[in-house]
């Protein structure tokens, strides 16, 4: 099941014949804080985690090989933006 963000990934040529591409998906929730203190300063801060995450391996063909599911992972970032 593919829900919210999801990236697709090959695997090495190592691993068995059938798993060929993995599928990560997540669904994030996210809150942001936008604060300008002066007028040229900008900061940004967001947190949340993200949930209802899978991993998927498919075959060459696009058959489903593994599906499990992964545990909730937070997420932290902000930005600092100066303008001229």
């Amino acid at each position: 099941m593919f829900v919210g963000l999801g990236r697709e990934f090959r695997l090495p040529a190592d691993v068995p014949e059938p798993a060929k591409v993995g599928r990560d998906s997540a669904l994030p929730l996210i809150l942001r804080v936008d604060w300008r203190p002066v007028r040229h300063l900008h900061l940004t801060l967001w947190g949340g985690v993200s949930v209802f995450r899978a991993i998927t391996v498919f075959s060459g063909e696009g058959a489903i090989v593994g599906d499990r599911d992964v545990a909730p992972a937070p997420l932290l970032g902000g930005t600092i933006a100066v303008g001229l």
